[in-house]
Formats: structure tokens, sequence, C-alpha cells
């Protein structure tokens, strides 16, 4: 209860048997992901100084998607005690995009092009000659 701060970075799966009863019994699994994450965040970060009324030292919460965090506002905001904001925290991640398969592209100008073609010809009819001679 003496903790001003707490991080919370969860997601919840569901393992396949657990996919499979959910299916059968009609209920998405999105839904119920969600639903873990949510009382689980929330009791993990109502262990923090935020149970206590008389305490009116700010606390900063860390959660892992927007989400999670609109769902904890929301309860703060029920509590007659608690005033609660959200921002976004920029985490300066650069994303490198995927390298792309296959063969390299290779840029010739038109002048290279006629040439590997010539030399494309030539080297195809010498392999036809020697063919042929065999």
């Amino acid at each position: 209860m003496r903790v001003s701060h707490a991080a919370a970075i969860y997601s919840a799966k569901p393992s396949s048997n657990l996919r499979g009863l959910l299916t059968a019994l009609n209920l998405d699994p999105v839904f119920w992901t969600r639903s873990v994450e949510f009382e689980t965040i929330l009791q993990f970060v109502t262990r923090t100084s935020v149970r206590d009324p008389a305490n009116g030292t700010p606390i900063h919460l860390w959660v892992f998607d927007r989400e999670q965090a609109t769902y904890l506002k929301d309860y703060f905001d029920t509590l007659p005690y608690v005033a609660a904001t959200m921002r976004p925290i920029p985490l300066g991640l650069e994303l490198v995009p995927a390298a792309q398969g296959g063969r390299p592209v290779i840029l010739l100008t038109p002048e290279e092009q006629e040439r590997r073609k010539a030399d494309r010809r030539r080297k195809d009819a010498k392999r036809k000659r020697l063919k042929r001679a065999a």
C-alpha cells in the first residue's frame, strides 16, 4: 500500500484446451482474454497506495495497451477520492521493415540491358552448337 507506481505489462492467452471449451460454449475467446486481463491488472494495481483514501501522493501506473488503461480509468473514476488521467507514453521504438525475400533487384540502363540480352543470345547459341556437335 505504500507503493505509488506499478507497471502491469500483461497479456492473457487462453490455452488450446480452453479455447476449445470457450468455442463449445459459444463464448468468444477474445472477450474471455480481455476479461482475464482486466481483472488481473485491476487486482495488481490496486495493491498500490491507490487503496488508501488518505494518501494524496500521485500514483503512476503503466499498462500494456489503451484498452487496459481505459478500463482502469473507468474503474478509478468510480472512486470518490481518485482523479485519474491517461496519457500515452512514446516508447521511441523504430521498427525496421522486414527485408524483402527473393533476388535483389538490379537496375540496369537500357544499354546494359541490351548488352545482357546479346550475351545471353551468344551463350545460348554456343550451348546449342555444342549440343548438336555431341
